[in-house]
């Protein structure tokens, strides 16, 4: 909950920067051949463009939506928020009001595109209302620019209107820029739920992103940024574009030491603090195949490992788990994660033997299955690593 409120903190009382309006033409699919906006929507998501649905209601109803075209061409705002561009799905039918405003905005050069086709009738007005469709005049789509839905995005991208650019294709990325009090951020997202993200980023116009990164969840200090992004699956961050901060702390490539086990590993079933007699594994693997099957509650992990060298800024990194961990080093609380990347801050931490306890809890479903999910298969319960620690 503390993570929800310090993000909604930031990410209120500001504006969003939302280059498109993607229209969504409900009464459209209804009346004829239309393509769904979603194709649209996925094509700029995975190109990091942002973007609105705007309601085709947006230029019929004057009492609830402002909508003004800019003077100078540049774009068009709907109840104070600003847009380069609009976008329409690819659609045979075509509202009067929408039909409207397109030419309106392609007449003062706002960019208008339809996609993989030009709105052919309308079905409204009283034409439509006695014959059931109207003829849309040639004229009236004129200025509107058909592009096909693949081009989409590749289009925008070169009109510059990615909200950061990736050193090589990112689909999984999703990016947010937001003004709020004289700062901008940049919330950074990987909807990937098993694939990382290593990539260097840059705004459209070619400037480096710098600034400091804001760990909300886990409310670490903010660390220096200069570009190079690392998200571990579905992870995000905020950018404070400008800002500054800490180095950062220590990363895959400093491996100090492999914890290899063996583990013994304990049950608590939920709602009690007694752990079952522990068992012994060699490796690190799924515990509801063999060892807890049918269990759901936490299971607690011990080991020790050896330091070679002394590390000053050391970090438990636990690699794979389900779902929940909490890490005690040397009788000392390191913090909960809920999600990846499972890392811990150790701080300093001298050579020699260390004594390591990682309280892992799994999902309900083990113990108690959903009759509507009987058909998929559940996640592996406990701690699959390899766990590390860096330094």
């Amino acid at each position: 909950m503390s993570y929800m409120n310090r993000t909604a903190s930031l990410l209120s009382g500001g504006r969003a920067t939302t280059p498109v309006a993607l229209l969504y033409h409900a009464d459209a699919e209804w009346t004829g051949e239309a393509n769904f906006m979603q194709h649209a929507a996925s094509e700029l998501m995975r190109a990091q463009v942002d973007f609105d649905i705007v309601p085709a209601e947006a230029f019929e109803n004057a009492g609830r939506y402002a909508v003004e075209i800019a003077a100078d061409g540049s774009g068009f705002g709907v109840n104070g928020q600003a847009y380069r561009c609009l976008v329409m799905p690819g659609a045979e039918f075509v509202g009067g009001a929408v039909l409207d405003f397109a030419a309106r905005a392609a007449a003062a050069g706002v960019a208008v595109y339809a996609l993989d086709e030009l709105p052919s009738k309308r079905y409204d007005g009283d034409i439509a209302a006695r014959e059931g469709f109207a003829s849309v005049d040639a004229a009236a789509v004129a200025g509107i620019k058909l592009l096909a839905t693949a081009e989409l995005a590749g289009t925008l991208a070169d009109a510059g209107m990615q909200t950061v650019v990736c050193a090589e294709s990112q689909p999984w990325l999703r990016a947010l820029r937001y003004e709020r009090a004289g700062e901008t951020y940049l919330m950074l997202v990987n909807e990937h739920p098993k694939q990382g993200i290593s990539t260097q980023i840059a705004l459209a116009d070619g400037i480096p992103v710098a600034g400091a990164r804001l760990d909300l969840l886990n409310g670490t200090d903010p660390a220096a940024f200069d570009g190079t992004l690392e998200l571990a699956p579905y992870e995000s961050c905020i950018v404070v574009l400008g800002a500054t901060g800490s180095a950062g702390a220590a990363t895959a490539g400093d491996e100090a030491t492999c914890v290899d086990g063996p583990w013994a590993v304990a049950f608590s079933a939920p709602g009690t603090d007694a752990f079952g007699e522990s068992v012994e594994l060699a490796d690190l693997h799924d515990l509801s195949s063999a060892e807890f099957p049918g269990k759901a509650g936490t299971f607690r992990y011990q080991a020790s490992f050896v330091l070679g060298e002394a590390a000053s800024r050391a970090v438990i990194d636990l690699g794979e788990v389900f779902e929940t961990a909490t890490v005690t080093l040397d009788g000392k609380s390191l913090g909960t994660r809920i999600c990846p990347p499972y890392r811990f801050e150790a701080a300093a931490l001298l050579a020699g033997e260390h004594a390591l306890t990682i309280d892992i809890i799994n999902t309900l479903d083990h113990a108690v299955p959903d009759v509507f999910g009987m058909t998929e298969p559940s996640e592996p319960s406990g701690l699959l690593g390899p766990v590390r620690v860096l330094g």
